[in-house]
């Protein structure tokens, strides 16, 4: 958040823990929620990813064939 958009961690905030795999070692990482930073001047605001009706089926191809996800349980 600090260095790409320009903005600060409030203090006192949880991060969100992810399970970081990619590594032969896993390891956690943890992240912020936007609504866990403040602004400053210059700060950019993140720009929302949407799942659009055009991206449906093709994320939900990916989910099935990567993790076994099926379509009913993501819309």
């Amino acid at each position: 958040w600090n260095n790409r958009m320009n903005r600060y961690v409030r203090h006192g905030s949880k991060g969100i823990a992810l399970l970081d795999q990619s590594s032969s070692v896993p390891r956690l990482h943890y992240v912020f929620d936007v609504s866990d930073t403040g602004v400053r001047r210059n700060s950019r605001d993140p720009e929302v990813w949407q799942l659009g009706p055009d991206l449906v089926q093709p994320v939900s191809e990916m989910l099935a064939r990567e993790y076994g996800v099926r379509h009913e349980r993501i819309t």
